[in-house]
């Protein structure tokens, strides 16, 4: 009986450290891909301001508020779903600009294509002499 508090504690604990984790490694994935894509395509929107990073919640505080008023878990509950919902909700408005800026870049990219580079692109043993053996 006593295992399943502490189970859920070390959950909490490993989900307070890992999302913020996780978004602190993507920043700099995503800064240079938003660069990258604006730099290709000047009118794309996207910011980095857009990407929500999870604040760096000291999980011993809410460990001890917990055992001392076990009500606290309740708002311990709540910062770790609102956390991941504007998370998961900035990533989805990203992910949406960059798929959008994406298709604008090729569609420009394949208007520029010669025929021959579509056989090239779908079958480029046509174009690969076969070394003899």
């Amino acid at each position: 009986m006593i295992i399943l508090p502490l189970y859920i504690v070390h959950v909490f604990c490993f989900l307070n450290k890992d999302f913020r984790e996780n978004s602190a490694r993507e920043k700099p994935l995503i800064s240079e891909l938003l660069g990258e894509v604006g730099g290709r395509l000047p009118s794309f929107t996207g910011r980095l301001e857009e990407f929500i990073v999870v604040p760096d919640r000291s999980t011993l505080p809410y460990f001890i508020l917990t055992l001392t008023t076990g009500l606290f878990m309740v708002y311990w509950v709540y910062t770790l779903t609102k956390d991941s919902n504007q998370r998961f909700e900035s990533h989805s408005i990203l992910e949406n600009e960059i798929i959008t800026a994406f298709k604008q870049i090729l569609s420009r990219t394949m208007n520029n294509f010669h025929p021959l580079h579509y056989l090239y692109l779908v079958f480029p043993s046509l174009f690969i002499p076969s070394v003899p053996k």
